[in-house]
């Protein structure tokens, strides 16, 4: 009896676990997007798929395809397409954060890496995003003083994309702990010093260790298995914006900086909330989606259009 109750935890577990699911296959061996990017398997490192090599990924929702693409990341574990090693260019510009800057589901031709490329004779644009990152990846990027040799312009801008769940990623709020597992564990100390802490996984709270240990097969997880939306707290965003004034500091230190714009493409309460703690530059952009905040190729290109708009790039 027991053995059958488990065995039908199990199972409900699964249904819910695979209503969204994604494939990727890393040099031909598919594996689940998620396990992806838990770190488990291939994935040596947080910012580290593979080394140099192709990336197939394929998006299912209920059986229907929403895309199938091929992205090649380079020995840095960043996307790159055709024209992104094209030398010559006086500036950089690094898109900074998650799927969005990444191009999730977009061909190397309609990414943004490429479109912005393809139109600045200034500009050299490099993504340092990857699928599911948070602001803690780019802080631990920009801590480790590793873009300083990756970069070859000495002058720039950076443009972080960001929107709630970015925040929740970085909070690691209830709804996105068994999603941040793995995650980088980057906490503000009671003097207001930003420190990374191994992982959740590791170095979390008792309880946040707890959940993940226990909390997976029982069917009262279902809102962390579904990533229900919940909006981040007046303290959560507050708590990220210290954190993004941080991480455009150390960028400063490393860099002849010219700006550091926040592209906000989440909710507009949030985005209020947001405006109240920090004095960076943030803009909004209108743009056609394929899903909450994923862009369309339309939409990719209307965000590079609007950039340049802008005047922050030229």
């Amino acid at each position: 009896m027991k053995f059958l109750f488990s065995l039908v935890i199990i199972i409900s577990s699964y249904a819910i676990f695979a209503k969204t699911w994604h494939s990727i296959g890393p040099g031909g061996n598919e594996l689940i997007l998620e396990s992806f990017n838990f770190g488990k398997e291939s994935r040596p490192s947080y910012n580290h798929p593979c080394i140099d090599c192709d990336l197939k990924a394929t998006k299912l929702i209920k059986g229907k395809e929403i895309y199938s693409v091929i992205y090649h990341v380079d020995e840095m574990g960043f996307r790159t397409t055709k024209n992104s090693k094209i030398a010559g260019k006086k500036k950089h510009l690094l898109l900074i954060d998650g799927s969005v800057a990444f191009s999730e589901g977009l061909e190397d031709k309609h990414s943004l890496i490429e479109l912005i490329n393809n139109k600045s004779k200034v500009f050299h644009a490099y993504d340092i995003g990857f699928l599911g990152n948070g602001p803690q990846h780019n802080w631990v990027l920009f801590k480790s003083g590793q873009l300083k040799n990756y970069v070859k312009e000495k002058s720039g801008l950076a443009v972080l994309i960001s929107h709630d769940q970015d925040i929740k990623r970085f909070v690691v709020s209830q709804d996105h702990l068994i999603y941040a597992g793995k995650f980088p564990n980057v906490i503000e100390t009671s003097k207001g010093q930003f420190i990374q802490k191994g992982t959740i996984e590791s170095d979390g709270s008792f309880l946040q260790k707890l959940l993940l240990k226990t909390c997976v097969p029982f069917l009262f997880c279902k809102s962390l298995l579904t990533k229900d939306i919940i909006p981040p707290t007046s303290d959560e965003v507050a708590k990220v914006a210290r954190l993004f004034k941080n991480l455009e500091g150390m960028y400063r230190e490393q860099f002849n900086v010219e700006n550091f714009v926040i592209v906000w493409t989440g909710s507009d309460g949030v985005l209020e909330t947001l405006k109240k703690h920090t004095d960076l530059k943030i803009v909004t952009i209108d743009y056609e989606r394929m899903d909450s905040n994923h862009p369309s190729e339309k939409g990719a290109s209307q965000i590079v259009d609007q950039l340049f708009n802008y005047k922050i790039i030229n």
